[in-house]
């Protein structure tokens, strides 16, 4: 069995991992997720 997991409640988003370089350099953070289906 697994003594730890991980859960990623932020889920996937293409280009998440630049946030960071972006808010360092000064840029404005843009958010480009889609917005999610809600039945």
């Amino acid at each position: 069995g697994y003594i730890y997991i991980a859960l990623d409640l932020a889920g996937f988003r293409s280009g998440s991992m630049n946030e960071p370089l972006n808010l360092a350099s000064g840029k404005k953070q843009e958010e480009k997720r889609k917005p999610e289906n809600k039945k």
